[in-house]
């Protein structure tokens, strides 16, 4: 092949997309080489980072979780919530690049995600005619910089060993309590949920409402779908972002083939997006909503209590779990105040309880309390002796998680995931007692002479 260089730096990139484009031009001649992910803007002047081409693309595997707190810890794919980004290449020569919190304004310590900031020959000097914007845009400054400028990209990311990695943008990031979720990771899951979907045609998003930010999803499906798959795609998108982001989605909107709004080089827009759902301008071939399709569940059904002994249980813990008055056996989770977060409690002390591990997902495919208690006896039924993975479709049998013996454990125990984020925050900004609980406790008892 003499396809010398193949440059992409319009969004972030996934790694999925290099390996197939690699595996389908690679027989041609292609080399992985030549693959070169890159970042720039029409602020400056079109480039910023670029893989040299000898050099073969950087995959980087960090730690989910951690990243939705903006912690950058490396990991293995290998490992369980995970995610892989791709490297856009070192900074360009002449081309500084500043990793700054876009809230306190300064430069983020190593391993922290922030906002790109740059500066450089190729910086543009401003907007034309827009004092305003070129103020904002292209005049911030760091306290250790001097009267050095900087151009704020509103583009989020991180260096890692001198190469820029991002991972998502400002005005696009949607924060659920307190955690950040990057609408292209949530897109890319979505479209892998069913065949019906068109890929790359769909838009995440949050609105505002009265108990805080809700996600929605605007996906385009394709022509053949038929409107009895309409119910399942919905099902197959909620339970998939469950699984894979423990995140429930508020409404799920799917659309005609070609509907949704995109920039005139086929860039998803997702304000413009956002602004036609609050304006009912989308074509709609099906919308769901989770309050919705709980009043329509709870017409017309009775309370009544809990029957078997699994649904008695069950309702103690969705009780402890929810607070307020004991559910009935046709109550909604979600109409009772559910969460992802509280769906995640309430599986871990069904674990705990029956022995039965739930994917988290299965909340949303049974979020009565009757059929979920179901769900939990065909599994007892089915593997009493072994735990057993209770999901939709498919169902795959694992080990029990075997039960902690009494006997007192050797040696250090590793640090959980939260106690080591805890312990990097303390590294980088010693004392700090942002995560302290201050209390006061008086104690009685005999005195010790």
């Amino acid at each position: 092949s003499s396809w010398k260089v193949a440059s992409c730096g319009a969004e972030p990139i996934h790694p999925d997309t290099v390996r197939r484009f690699i595996e389908t031009f690679g027989p041609r001649g292609f080399k992985s080489s030549s693959f070169s992910p890159a970042y720039g803007l029409a602020e400056a002047t079109l480039l910023v980072t670029m893989k040299p081409v000898p050099v073969e693309p950087t995959f980087l595997t960090v730690d989910a979780e951690a990243l939705a707190d903006s912690i950058v810890k490396e990991s293995v794919p290998s490992n369980r919530g995970t995610r892989t980004l791709v490297g856009c290449g070192e900074p360009l020569e002449e081309t500084c690049v500043k990793i700054v919190n876009p809230t306190t304004l300064l430069e983020c310590p190593s391993g922290v995600v922030g906002e790109v900031w740059l500066s450089g020959t190729g910086i543009a000097s401003g907007y034309w005619e827009k004092q305003d914007e070129t103020e904002t845009t292209f005049k911030a400054t760091l306290p250790e910089s001097g009267e050095k400028l900087y151009l704020r990209t509103g583009d989020l990311g991180f260096l890692h060993r001198g190469e820029l990695f991002l991972t998502g943008r400002i005005k696009d990031l949607i924060i659920v309590r307190g955690r950040n979720y990057y609408p292209h990771d949530l897109e890319w899951t979505a479209q892998q949920a069913h065949t019906g979907l068109r890929r790359g045609c769909g838009a995440a998003f949050s609105i505002e409402s009265e108990t805080g930010e809700r996600v929605v999803l605007v996906h385009e499906i394709e022509k053949q779908v038929s409107d009895s798959d309409l119910t399942n795609i919905v099902n197959c998108i909620r339970r998939v972002l469950a699984d894979e982001y423990e995140l429930e989605i508020h409404t799920v909107v799917l659309v005609k083939s070609g509907t949704i709004p995109r920039t005139s080089s086929g860039k998803i827009q997702r304000g413009a997006s956002r602004a036609a759902f609050e304006s009912g301008q989308l074509t709609v071939v099906r919308a769901s909503t989770l309050d919705e399709d709980l009043q329509s569940e709870a017409d017309g059904v009775p309370e009544e209590g809990p029957q078997t002994s699994v649904e008695k249980t069950l309702a103690d813990i969705w009780q402890e779990v929810l607070g307020g008055p004991r559910p009935h056996r046709h109550a909604n989770f979600f109409g009772l105040g559910g969460n992802s977060l509280l769906a995640a409690q309430v599986v871990a002390r069904i674990l705990d309880q029956f022995h039965v591990e739930l994917p988290i997902s299965l909340l949303f495919e049974c979020p009565t309390l009757s059929a979920l208690a179901a769900r939990i006896e065909e599994g007892r039924a089915n593997s009493p002796d072994r735990g057993q993975v209770v999901g939709s479709g498919n169902r795959q049998q694992v080990p029990a998680v075997p039960l902690s013996p009494s006997s007192t454990r050797k040696g250090r125990i590793p640090l959980s995931p939260a106690q080591q984020r805890l312990w990097f925050l303390e590294q980088v900004h010693p004392g700090s007692a942002i995560n302290h609980i201050s209390m006061a406790v008086r104690i009685r008892g005999p005195e010790i002479g």
